[in-house]
């Protein structure tokens, strides 16, 4: 999660927070290693027709039974309606593919990490026009203006990274892993190598005592934005819907943003977990502990209340000082690089 977590003075909160890691960060690797089972298909019929899509061009048929899928009408070409649109917040002549939202169901149903029995559909309904009603929100704060197809050198100006507050606790709203992407905001914007490897830079500064800052990476190349993940772990959309004379749509572009920013399904709208599921989660919830969250604009404003939780950490032995600088001096210094580089980036 990109927020600041300040921890407490005791031990344990210190511990606790070293190893806490928020379900936005990339889970591909841990979900490789512990989710080996095999799960049914999502219980959320994802439509009533199938597609084939060329590997070449956009160039789709398809056979009908009818012509809605999630409740909204989808074309001919498989690319859902202007009632999907309005529901979703998009452009009148955005042209997001049903294949895409299918994907974002089967991905939540598949790496959904807190439930007990992974034979039986994880979610109740995910509300696909809310999720990405709330994701090309973030998407606007970070893209800004659009055009209308993206040329391989359009690609390559797009944003590198960024940060936000999720603006709730730590284990969501409703205590059950999830997050209500409409209460996230993007606080800052890395237009450039250089501003995102600074942030990283900063971020490890801030985890020396006890300060979590995450930065979020972007991938908008073309051989990202072309390249088909292996396993079923990760999100995996057909971009070649999306792609025409070697360029890229909007709408593509978009899905490319959420190929680097997975999108979990938003704890809003009409999303609803499995009772078993959801009670699960909650159960696990009751097992665990969740610091505070606090967005880097405060920490800004509390140099007193972080010098004093460093001169603890540095009274316990549980942090070290580097050439023997006190506790001051190296919140001035870390402070010092996180405002230069908010002030360049916040938007």
């Amino acid at each position: 999660m990109n927020d600041i977590s300040i921890l407490g003075t005791n031990v344990n909160s210190y511990t606790k927070q070293q190893h806490k890691r928020e379900r936005y960060t990339n889970f591909s690797d841990l979900i490789k290693q512990n989710i080996k089972e095999e799960s049914n298909k999502p219980s959320q019929e994802p439509a009533k027709f199938t597609y084939i899509s060329s590997s070449q061009n956009s160039l789709v048929s398809l056979n009908f039974n009818d012509l809605q899928a999630y409740g909204y009408t989808v074309d001919k070409a498989g690319f859902m309606g202007a009632d999907f649109n309005k529901a979703a917040g998009l452009p009148q002549d955005f042209k997001i593919h049903k294949s895409t939202l299918d994907e974002i169901v089967r991905y939540n149903n598949k790496t959904y990490l807190f439930t007990q029995d992974r034979s039986k559909p994880t979610f109740e309904k995910i509300d696909v026009a809310d999720t990405t009603k709330h994701y090309y929100k973030l998407f606007k704060s970070i893209v800004g203006d659009e055009k209308d197809r993206y040329s391989e050198a359009d690609l390559a100006n797009l944003p590198k990274g960024f940060s936000m507050d999720t603006n709730q606790k730590t284990f969501g709203k409703n205590a059950n892993f999830l997050k209500d992407v409409s209460l996230i905001s993007v606080t800052n914007v890395y237009k450039t190598f250089d501003q995102f490897n600074d942030a990283k830079s900063v971020r490890d500064e801030l985890r020396g005592f006890g300060v979590s800052h995450e930065v979020y990476e972007l991938n908008f190349s073309k051989e990202h934005l072309d390249t088909r993940a292996s396993d079923e772990y990760t999100f995996n959309p057909d971009m070649s819907v999306y792609q025409a004379d070697d360029t890229y749509s909007n709408a593509g572009v978009f899905v490319g943003f959420l190929k680097s920013f997975s999108p979990i399904a938003s704890d809003s709208g009409e999303t609803k977990l499995s009772v078993e599921a959801s009670s699960y989660s909650k159960l696990m919830n009751e097992q665990s502990l969740a610091d505070d969250i606090v967005p880097l604009s405060r920490l800004l404003k509390n140099e007193k209340m972080i010098k004093f939780i460093l001169e603890e950490l540095l009274k316990r032995n549980l942090l070290t000082s580097k050439d023997g600088k006190s506790a001051s001096e190296i919140v001035d210094s870390v402070l010092a690089h996180a405002t230069k580089l908010q002030n360049e980036t916040k938007i």
